[in-house]
């Protein structure tokens, strides 16, 4: 293990340190994201519409960025992508068919607007990004 021999070079290697941890955090904060938005599917089919996908594929994590004593990265689900509106198979049974893709998310989330899966996905996600990024620092600095 190298030794510092200054406080600059003990502050240097441990942000060092904690640049590694936080990758791996990341890699694994991804992963939780994953499976949580994956999970989503496994409950409920839908009758009115064709699943996209488009949420299970919508996890990530922004590159690690550092500046000065600061280490981040963001984790969140990428709404660029949109779904088709409106909705004919919605329209024709009177129901709406105007949501944008974070009414869509948020929807499914909360277990509404006719949405079949597991709701719940992205609180679940949330509760295990801290445990996740702990385990992470605890490798190496416990």
């Amino acid at each position: 293990m190298p030794v510092a021999t200054s406080m600059e070079q003990l502050e240097k290697m441990l942000m060092n340190e904690i640049k590694n941890c936080m990758n791996e955090a990341s890699n694994n904060i991804l992963e939780v994201m994953r499976t949580e938005t994956k999970g989503f599917y496994s409950s409920g089919s839908p009758s009115i519409y064709v699943r996209t996908g488009a949420l299970g594929d919508s996890p990530e994590t922004s590159p690690i960025s550092s500046s000065g004593k600061e280490v981040s990265f963001d984790a969140y689900l990428d709404q660029s992508y949109a779904y088709q509106m409106p909705n004919e198979a919605f329209l024709e049974i009177g129901l709406p068919s105007h949501f944008s893709t974070p009414e869509v998310i948020e929807a499914a989330e909360a277990g509404t607007a006719h949405i079949k899966g597991r709701p719940g996905f992205w609180k679940k996600a949330e509760s295990k990004m801290q445990k996740t990024l702990d385990d992470a620092m605890r490798k190496s600095f416990d």
